[in-house]
């Protein structure tokens, strides 16, 4: 009976991680031009619209601006990746997105790296003068063009 128990507590433990690895929200359509649109609209523009879409996931393209480590919370290293969205002609070349990535990748995507990643929008990220969204991301990757 103990063992019985024991494989019941094993499945609801199993499906709450399993639950918590992955929303399973299908990639979106958005493309960042309507992000872009909303900025050009101003900062409560952008904000009410980033409220609008806050989760979905998105699969986007761009170059990457920059590429950094940093220490966190208990001196752990992290890493972001910043990046600029907008297709060529479009926006400045400063970055619109960024998110975390794992140290070891910030030497393998440098500053005029071509990527594509697919993540979910979390929020606005202030840097400088300058407003990003902040995403999750669940992979990135090289890619041949950005924009």
């Amino acid at each position: 009976m103990k063992r019985a128990g024991a494989w019941v507590v094993t499945g609801i433990l199993l499906s709450a991680l399993l639950s918590a690895c992955g929303d399973g929200e299908p990639v979106s359509d958005l493309k960042f031009s309507e992000v872009r649109k909303a900025k050009d609209g101003g900062p409560d523009a952008l904000r009410s619209y980033v409220e609008e879409v806050r989760g979905k996931k998105v699969r986007w393209s761009g170059t990457v601006t920059e590429a950094r480590k940093e220490h966190g919370d208990d001196y752990m290293e992290v890493a972001f990746l910043l990046v600029d969205v907008d297709a060529k002609g479009e926006g400045s070349p400063d970055a619109d997105v960024i998110f975390e990535i794992k140290p070891s990748q910030v030497d393998e995507l440098p500053a005029g790296q071509n990527v594509t990643f697919v993540g979910a929008i979390r929020e606005l990220a202030r840097r400088g003068d300058g407003t990003m969204l902040m995403l999750e991301v669940d992979e990135v990757g090289k890619s041949k063009s950005g924009g």
